[in-house]
């Protein structure tokens, strides 16, 4: 059996107001069209997971909530991770190790550098700074989430917004 990871990191969010904290930074408008072009792209390549899950941030969720508007995933259904906000890497391993394990596909949404060095940790590759709005996809040959540790995924694709763009304009789509 094959568990499947999808990492996404929040798609584009703006800067923080005067009085107001980071975790209540929202989405611009760019950010909203970078999360629709994700979910589509998710969608195309039939990546549906069986799980979402974000950080409490509000950019992360309202990326959670317009991917899972465009794969039909319930809203509602979405998991919030507080965790996840301001998680190190071994918290979103242990995160990541405590997923059920009939569990097959689950999608991450959350924040650099944690994404990013989580995708380079699982696999063994290069995958640098991941952008906003961008989807890591790693596959792992075992049966359980526990089973999950440094360089056990193999990386299937990187794939950022702008490429997602590029994907939705080939004629074969």
């Amino acid at each position: 059996m094959v568990k499947k990871l999808m990492i996404v990191r929040h798609a584009e969010a703006g800067e923080t107001d005067h009085g107001s904290k980071d975790i209540e930074r929202y989405l611009t408008r760019s950010g909203q069209r970078e999360a629709v072009h994700t979910g589509m792209y998710i969608k195309r390549h039939d990546l549906i997971p069986n799980l979402m899950v974000t950080s409490a941030a509000v950019r992360a969720f309202q990326t959670a909530q317009i991917i899972a508007e465009q794969i039909k995933y319930p809203a509602e259904e979405i998991q919030e991770d507080p965790e996840l906000y301001d998680a190190s890497v071994r918290i979103f391993l242990r995160i990541v190790n405590e997923l059920d394990v009939n569990c097959q596909s689950v999608l991450f949404v959350g924040h650099n550098p944690t994404v990013s060095y989580m995708a380079e940790l699982l696999t063994g590759e290069t995958v640098g700074n991941m952008e906003p709005g961008s989807l890591v996809e790693i596959h792992f040959p075992m049966d359980s989430w526990k089973e999950v540790s440094q360089n056990t995924g193999k990386l299937i694709q990187y794939i950022t917004p702008g490429q997602i763009e590029e994907d939705e304009h080939r004629p074969d789509n």
